[in-house]
């Protein structure tokens, strides 16, 4: 059937996008190190960053947030280095900060340019962290412990890393979820009919209106998967805005989850909830895609 046919409600279109489960090696002699440092911020009752609500505060911490950083080296020495926080966004001024920091302690060994400083999306996450009004407004203002916290995070982070780089295996994988698997919805299906490639999906297909391959990057030494990077697209937001907890969402769990079998033995203990506020009912789902909304826990 054609992209651009209609469907009645018993018939599915087919997907023409993703891909099946494949794994590659990268090519070339990469040299790779990697680090995480948590984030030391005080649940302090400042509006968290994410839903843009003044009522959403951090009572406590459920769990850690961290800087993840990841940095690759190819045979003339050239360095990429990736870092991602369990943050909402990342503001200019967790990026100055942080170059101006690293700069000060790596010389002309850093470059700015081969530099990516990403987040989670994670909406329990600490306000304040940047100097833009608008972002600010319900925490309320700046919160310069927090930037301060942020940028001592991905510093110390990123130093290990490269302190740790050493010859490396790095190996792609990609598989798609299979179709009746709800790991979220697009929003925006007037918007995604538009795209020419788009097929008719209806609005209770909406977990269908997504990519939804995920790609990893496997980074081996001696034979043994020591770090992992997980390129899919997320919302997190499982645990809603009716609970005042710093918390890595679905993002944070799958990383935890991962950790026990890489170098990352993470026995950081998830934090009982508070008698107030309540957490919603069950658990959160693990992973959620694209410009696609995340799940409720449920």
């Amino acid at each position: 059937m054609s992209a651009g046919a209609s469907h009645d409600e018993a018939s599915e279109p087919q997907p023409t996008t993703g891909h099946p489960e494949i794994e590659a090696p990268l090519p070339g002699h990469l040299a790779a190190g990697w680090s995480r440092t948590q984030i030391e911020v005080v649940p302090d009752r400042y509006a968290m960053s994410g839903y843009g609500m003044s009522g959403h505060r951090a009572v406590f911490a459920r769990t850690g947030l961290y800087a993840r950083t990841v940095v690759v080296r190819d045979a003339s020495g050239r360095s990429a280095i990736v870092c991602c926080v369990d943050l909402a966004m990342v503001t200019n001024a967790m990026r100055q900060g942080a170059v101006e920091t690293l700069s000060a302690a790596l010389g002309s060994a850093f470059d700015p340019e081969t530099f990516v400083l990403t987040c989670t999306h994670t909406h329990s996450s600490p306000g304040g962290c940047g100097h833009e009004a608008m972002y600010n407004w319900v925490t309320p203002g700046f919160v310069p412990q927090h930037l301060a916290a942020v940028r001592e995070a991905i510093t110390r982070s990123t130093l290990a890393a490269l302190a740790s780089v050493a010859p490396t295996t790095i190996t792609l994988h990609e598989a798609a979820f299979p179709p009746e698997l709800g790991v979220g919805w697009n929003r925006s299906l007037v918007a995604h009919r538009r795209n020419p490639e788009s097929l008719r999906w209806r609005r209770r297909q909406a977990h269908r209106a997504i990519d939804r391959t995920m790609s990893v990057l496997a980074f081996r030494q001696d034979g043994r998967v020591e770090a992992l990077v997980s390129l899919f697209g997320v919302h997190a937001t499982c645990f809603g805005n009716r609970v005042g907890a710093l918390d890595g969402d679905n993002k944070g769990r799958a990383a935890r989850r991962a950790a026990p079998r890489t170098r990352f033995a993470d026995r950081e203990r998830v934090r009982p909830w508070p008698s107030s506020p309540k957490p919603p009912p069950g658990t959160c789902r693990p992973i959620t895609t694209g410009r696609a909304r995340a799940p409720d826990a449920s």
